[in-house]
């Protein structure tokens, strides 16, 4: 659901943003869905990245495509939190 959960979200919501003269959508991310160090360190979860990868790039797109009907469109991509569970991968 990383990629479609949120394609179907824009898909239904930009034509009312459009409608209504503007707005901004903010989709979430990960680091490691980047090819770098922190990347790399989400070994053993390929689809998660894939599809992180997937949100940037549908992200980057659908900012440029309706930035003039006055959408934004935007994408938050924090890196590893640490916690007890991600001590393993620092």
């Amino acid at each position: 659901m990383n990629i479609l959960g949120n394609y179907h979200f824009m898909e239904a919501a930009m034509p009312h943003l459009v409608k209504d003269g503007g707005g901004a959508i903010v989709n979430l991310t990960t680091l490691g869905a980047r090819p770098s160090k922190q990347g790399a360190k989400a070994h053993g979860f390929p689809t998660y990245a894939v599809t992180k990868a997937a949100l940037e790039r549908l992200t980057t797109y659908c900012g440029v495509e309706f930035a003039e009907q006055g959408v934004a469109v935007n994408a938050i991509s924090p890196g590893i939190i640490f916690t007890p569970l991600a001590k393993d991968e620092m």
